[in-house]
């Protein structure tokens, strides 16, 4: 896609299949080391004792990833102005290493911003699933983008 999406283009309905990423034991645990270091995103041996009974992604991570798919498929295609956050963020099962997270997005809501006309604000739902389909999480989040320019 070499034309920008505007905010008229990013109506509700509007779906994108934002892509998949394969996320391993090594990156996983990695990651948990810095930013979420409990047993069970650190631990393969101390996993398997824990509630969860496997090693598992940080929800963080799958967030982060989440984000990187967005960025990359929505994001860098859009004349976006900026994020204004994430709501109803939800974990629904863990995330196992060595395994592709799926994402795909869905417009719920577009309307114009009353102070700025040249832009409006979008509100999507994005879900991710594993490799059987499974939806892992999910979220709803709004940005803002340009609307497209009019001649004058």
């Amino acid at each position: 896609m070499t034309t920008l999406l505007y905010w008229e283009d990013l109506q509700p309905g509007f779906s994108l299949d934002l892509g998949s990423y394969y996320l391993s034991q090594d990156e996983l645990i990695s990651f948990a080391q810095q930013y979420d270091p409990q047993v069970f995103h650190v631990d393969p041996e101390q996993a398997k004792q824990s509630p969860l009974g496997c090693l598992c992604a940080s929800g963080l991570q799958t967030t982060a990833i989440t984000q990187k798919l967005t960025v990359a498929e929505l994001f860098s295609k859009t004349k976006l102005v900026a994020g204004l956050g994430v709501d109803k963020l939800r974990y629904y099962k863990p995330v196992l290493p060595n395994e592709s997270l799926s994402a795909s997005m869905t417009v719920k809501k577009a309307y114009r911003t009353p102070k700025a006309k040249d832009r409006g604000i979008v509100v999507y739902d994005v879900v991710v699933t594993n490799p059987r389909e499974e939806k892992v999480s999910s979220m709803q989040a709004t940005i803002m983008v340009m609307c497209a320019p009019t001649d004058t």
